[in-house]
C-alpha cells in the first residue's frame, strides 16, 4: 500500500479501537455501533482496494517496459530499412519507398 493509504488505514483502525473500546463515553454523542463498524469495513475495503492497485501498478509497469523495448525494436528496423532506401536510391525517389525526409 502507498504512505497515504496505510497512514489512512491505520488511522481508522485506531480509531475505530478507540471509539469500541470507550463506547459508553460516546453513545450519548452521537456515535453509534454502525459508524464504528462502518468504519471499520471502509477501512478494510480501503486497504484491499489499494493493495489491487499496487497490483495493477505493477502489471502497468511490466507492460510498459515491453512496450518501450518493442518500440525501440520498431525504431531500429525503421532505421535500417530507410538507411538502405537512402543509400541506394537518389533522394527524389524515397517519397516513393513512404520516406518524407529531406536528407
Amino acid at each position: 500500500m502507498s504512505k497515504v493509504y496505510t497512514e489512512k488505514v491505520a488511522k481508522a483502525q485506531s480509531l475505530a479501537e478507540g471509539l469500541k473500546r470507550n463506547f459508553d463515553r460516546v453513545k450519548g454523542l452521537g456515535i453509534t455501533d454502525e459508524q464504528i463498524q462502518k468504519l471499520i469495513s471502509t477501512a478494510e475495503e480501503t486497504a484491499k482496494m489499494s493493495e489491487e492497485l499496487d497490483a495493477l501498478r505493477e502489471v502497468v509497469k511490466v507492460k510498459a517496459s515491453a512496450a518501450n523495448a518493442k518500440l525501440t525494436e520498431l525504431t531500429d528496423c525503421l532505421r535500417d530499412a530507410k538507411q538502405i532506401v537512402k543509400t541506394n536510391f537518389d533522394q527524389l525517389s524515397w517519397i516513393d519507398f513512404g520516406i518524407e525526409d529531406k536528407r
